[in-house]
């Protein structure tokens, strides 16, 4: 990929388990996080250091309204 200023670069690495140059110490959450931006990167998303540091957030303090919808939806409870 040409690198210019329209262009985007997803720096994943995984020895270091950084994402856009985020740490995530726990391998457990860099793996899950991992495939979750790398699968949204293909539908077109192009993460920010913000937005990972956002996902790490969200990771820890989960949304109860947001995991109760969904449990409504799926019918079953969802694993906190």
């Amino acid at each position: 990929m040409q690198n210019d200023k329209h262009s985007f670069v997803l720096n994943i690495d995984n020895a270091t388990q950084t994402i856009q140059g985020i740490h995530i110490s726990d391998k457990l959450l860099f793996t899950q996080l991992r495939f979750v931006v790398e699968n949204n990167c293909l539908e077109g998303w192009k993460p920010s250091k913000e937005d990972i540091k956002y996902l790490i957030y969200k990771a820890y303090n989960p949304d109860s309204k947001l995991d109760d919808a969904i449990d409504k939806l799926l019918g079953n409870k969802v694993s906190k």
